[in-house]
This record gives structure tokens, C-alpha cells and sequence, in this order.
């Protein structure tokens, strides 16, 4: 092999360890740099979502346990209403109607 041939097998030797080197750990990471930021915000979601978990259980061991939360639940969200009460609903039509002259 002669001395040229041994310099340009070298050169490009070293042009592609630096790529290499550039792509893993360039500027903005590379691909690890991407696979970092990935699993920093899978991590923020997990730690969300066991947060929400959190709250849920709490939510279904109230709603277990005390007759008084189930009751508000069941008046706040299904609109239900006790036995002995009365309910009057109003519709909007009916009111401006009567406010008018």
C-alpha cells in the first residue's frame, strides 16, 4: 500500500469517527438527545397519571364509605332528588317570558 493510500484510508478513517461521534453526541444529542427528552416527558406523564390514580381511589373509597358523599355525587351529577322533596324547574323561555311587559 502506498504512503498516499495509507493517508486517505486514515483521513477518511477519522472523517467518519467524527461523524459518528457527532450524530451520537453532537449539538442537540443526536438521537440520544432525543430518546433523553422522550423519556423525561414519559416520566412527567407516568408521574401525572399516578397522581390522577391517586385521586380516583379516593374518589371510589368515598364514594364506598360515606352515604353523605354518594348522596351529593348522586344530586350534582345524576340530578337525582329524595323521595319526600319536591322539585321545580324553571325553563329559561318561561322566566324571560314573564319578566317582560
Amino acid at each position: 500500500m502506498s504512503l498516499r493510500a495509507k493517508v486517505l484510508f486514515i483521513v477518511c478513517s477519522a472523517l467518519a469517527v467524527g461523524f459518528f461521534g457527532y450524530a451520537v453526541w453532537g449539538s442537540s444529542g443526536g438521537k440520544r438527545g432525543q430518546l433523553e427528552e422522550e423519556l423525561a416527558e414519559m416520566r412527567s406523564w407516568n408521574d401525572a397519571l399516578r397522581i390522577e390514580n391517586q385521586r380516583l381511589r379516593l374518589e371510589v373509597d368515598a364514594l364506598k364509605r360515606r352515604s353523605d358523599y354518594l348522596e351529593q355525587v348522586a344530586r350534582d351529577e345524576l340530578g337525582l332528588v329524595r323521595a319526600d322533596e319536591i322539585l321545580f324547574q324553571l325553563d329559561a323561555d318561561a322566566k324571560a317570558s314573564s319578566s317582560e311587559p
